[in-house]
């Protein structure tokens, strides 16, 4: 890859609250509540860092939270939040993760943060993600659940929810033991074999009957036939490039994203 010689701008500071520093339900209504999950261990906690050194990513949304199964320090006063799983599944052709993605979204409605704001994203960390670039699309489609990102169903790197979708998803934990969707689970026998896109587009569809609305310009990624999308070239309406698995490769990427040739 050749490299670029200016290095991309860093991004506005999100004007939001800091990281926990509110109860959730404030008066005034926010867009973008952004959170990402963490292997206490890898390349993921170095590409946090590096995104909040940035203030990029999640970190450039109106609020965020980073979960993982332990408490970390990913920068000074951001510390993870801790979901109640080992973080452990089995790969084959995608991560086997549906249970653990159960396991976050159940703390993540027990946090309540997403009730103070219109929008609830999840992004991965290794995905090149611009909020700036995803709030005027969010605004396009105010009537949707949800947003699908791919022709070939919703794919994981970036997945973007609307409070009502939260809401039925928060609804469903509360008609059985409080730690899965009770409705979700019982109806997908066989979540035990998917990631967790797939069970969260089939629970909110297929099972809660929220209707999505789909914008390619969201992802740009080889799964979803997204044309040299290592290079990062794709226009200035992509929401997320992925992956990018190294700090060194992730900032090309946002520097090619910007500075298209």
């Amino acid at each position: 890859m050749q490299y670029l010689q200016r290095q991309p701008n860093k991004p506005q500071v999100a004007s939001g609250p800091a990281p926990w520093s509110s109860a959730a339900g404030t008066e005034e209504d926010g867009e973008l509540f952004c959170f990402a999950l963490i292997q206490p261990t890898g390349y993921e906690p170095k590409m946090l860092e590096d995104q909040y050194t940035l203030r990029t990513s999640i970190f450039a949304c109106d609020k965020y939270a980073v979960y993982s199964n332990t408490v970390m320090a990913i920068a000074p006063g951001v510390n993870t939040r801790v979901v109640e799983s080992d973080l452990r599944c089995e790969f084959h052709e995608i991560a086997w993760n549906a249970w653990i993605f159960i396991a976050v979204w159940k703390r993540v409605i027990e946090d309540g943060f997403y009730r103070s704001y219109a929008w609830t994203i999840k992004a991965d960390a290794d995905a090149v993600f611009f909020p700036d670039r995803l709030r005027p699309i969010v605004r396009e489609h105010s009537t949707a659940g949800y947003l699908n990102n791919c022709k070939y169903g919703l794919h994981g790197p970036i997945e973007v929810l609307s409070r009502k979708a939260v809401e039925a998803l928060a609804a469903d934990y509360r008609t059985g033991d409080g730690k899965k969707p009770a409705s979700c689970v019982r109806s997908l026998p066989k979540l035990g074999t998917w990631g967790e896109d797939m069970f969260l587009e089939r629970c909110l569809h297929k099972v809660l009957g929220v209707q999505p609305e789909i914008d390619e310009r969201l992802m740009c990624e080889s799964h979803c036939d997204c044309p040299n999308w290592y290079w990062c070239h794709n226009g200035s309406s992509r929401v997320v490039y992925h992956p990018f698995k190294r700090v060194d490769m992730y900032r090309q990427c946002m520097a090619n994203a910007q500075y298209m040739l």
